[in-house]
């Protein structure tokens, strides 16, 4: 079952699959890697070439000059607002602009929502795997630097335990 959810992970693009299926098999990744550990090394290059695809994958849709302005919009809202904590302060953040989608939510303009929840799942996998099976990682590890120093996942800041 895993090698299925990791080989269609890896082989299909964000246009094929809903990005909630490609997130939960992200967080399928994690859990194997969790609950097996070193078990899980025969599948280790599926798994990594899944994680790593579904981390370069968000990381092009999240490059957009307007993506990365609105994630350092709210990164300086984030450390304004922590910097002012406790004083009784407000600091006026950047506000991101908002516009109607095709569901009639409001999302950010050049963020692409489904990217960042994608980002988000993919780092939690990598996060799992190198905490697992970093002795493993040795041959990816240009791969996982590159993805890891991408400026779409700087500008949304490291996961904790990274």
């Amino acid at each position: 079952m895993l090698t299925h959810i990791l080989t269609h992970t890896h082989t299909h693009t964000h246009t094929h699959h809903p990005f909630t299926v490609r997130g939960t098999a992200l967080t399928a990744i994690a859990a194997a890697a969790h609950a097996c550990g070193a078990q899980l090394v025969p599948v280790l290059p599926l798994a990594s070439a899944a994680v790593l695809s579904a981390v370069e994958s968000a990381c092009s849709r999240l490059s957009t000059p307007d993506a990365l302005a609105t994630a350092a919009r709210k990164s300086e809202a984030g450390t304004a607002v922590a910097a002012a904590g406790g004083s009784g302060t407000k600091v006026a953040a950047a506000t991101p602009k908002k516009h109607k989608s095709d569901g009639g939510e409001e999302e950010e303009e050049g963020e692409d929502s489904e990217a960042v929840v994608e980002l988000a799942a993919a780092l939690s996998a990598l996060r799992a795997l190198v905490q697992q099976l970093g002795p493993f990682l040795s041959p990816y590890l240009p791969r996982l630097l590159r993805a890891l120093l991408h400026p779409a996942t700087l500008a949304r800041g490291a996961p904790e335990g990274m």
